[in-house]
């Protein structure tokens, strides 16, 4: 068990490194907390079989990034985030409004991320500002056959999956993402609930995804339909 009062439970270049059946977190949510787990960069890397608990409010159960990409190079070994697998895990938000995070810190900082395959994990949304379960800023990810919860969350609206392009600083658009098979649940009645959301930010854009046989439930919502 992993349990922190300031920075995060595990944060770590993970290079041929696995994490395999912890319980981390909770994290205070407020003071000096961080994020549950934080990988940057991970090379062939698992995360398998964990239960994830919440992190500081304003932070991330699970954040995926990677360092600075070297300016001029088609691949940064050193920098880049690749070969990454994620699965059976239990992650459970609270206040914070992204559970798992595949994506670079910020949009401006220039963190390439490719080659991360997410599947058969639980996510469960939070009790008030929670509204997004995986966010992806990254290319060649594969996010299949896992369960979102998104009942507890208190929020206005809130999304399963976001595959998003708003970068500023040379991340190479979004690509060839895949998200099969999941299925997105929200038993609350508030009016915006989003099973799969794919945006580019303003001329950016989210090129070649992919997404088949994901179900999206949410019987009690009135005001609009549940958007897959």
């Amino acid at each position: 068990n992993y349990y922190t009062s300031g920075g995060n439970a595990f944060f770590g270049k993970t290079i041929k490194s696995a994490l395999l059946g912890n319980t981390t977190g909770p994290v205070p949510l407020t003071g000096g907390g961080e994020h549950t787990i934080r990988i940057q960069p991970g090379q062939k890397a698992i995360v398998e079989n964990n239960t994830i608990n919440h992190p500081n409010s304003d932070k991330v159960n699970l954040t995926i990034r990677a360092g600075d990409h070297a300016t001029g190079s088609s691949l940064d070994p050193a920098n880049d985030t690749q070969y990454v697998y994620v699965s059976d895990n239990k992650i459970i938000s609270n206040k914070n409004s992204w559970v798992v995070q595949i994506a670079p810190a910020s949009r401006a900082q220039n963190n390439w991320i490719y080659d991360v395959l997410f599947e058969r994990n639980f996510i469960i949304l939070g009790t008030s500002g929670s509204q997004v379960g995986i966010i992806i800023t990254a290319s060649d990810v594969t996010a299949r056959n896992n369960l979102i919860d998104m009942s507890p969350t208190g929020a206005l609206s809130a999304s399963g999956i976001v595959v998003v392009n708003e970068n500023t600083v040379g991340v190479p658009t979004p690509n060839n993402n895949k998200i099969y098979n999941n299925t997105m649940y929200n038993s609350g009645a508030a009016p915006d609930y989003f099973g799969i959301w794919i945006e580019g930010i303003g001329t950016t854009d989210v090129t070649n995804s992919v997404i088949k046989n994901n179900l999206g439930y949410a019987p009690n919502i009135t005001d609009r339909t549940f958007s897959p």
